[in-house]
């Protein structure tokens, strides 16, 4: 993270060329990009901003979906268990 976008260019190219000649990996071109943080960062569940980060609304939906399962007896609670330690 850092203010300056040129910088962040910079460190980019510094990056993939490590990656390049060292490990023989590529920076996917649409895939790894600048963006800003106030449109949040969508990472390993979140949606990450600068001083927070909120559930994304697909894994709410998903948590609602299997205590609505558990509820109607058709998941154990064994099941539930290991879906809440995933998340």
């Amino acid at each position: 993270m850092h203010k300056n976008k040129n910088q962040l260019e910079v460190w980019k190219e510094q990056i993939n060329d490590f990656l390049t000649k060292e490990l023989r990996l590529h920076l996917h071109p649409d895939k790894s990009k600048i963006i800003s943080l106030s449109n949040g960062i969508d990472f390993v569940g979140f949606i990450n901003f600068y001083y927070f980060k909120l559930l994304r609304k697909r894994n709410i939906r998903n948590m609602e979906r299997k205590i609505e399962m558990f509820i109607q007896g058709l998941i154990s609670k064994e099941k539930i268990e290991e879906s809440f330690q995933g998340w």
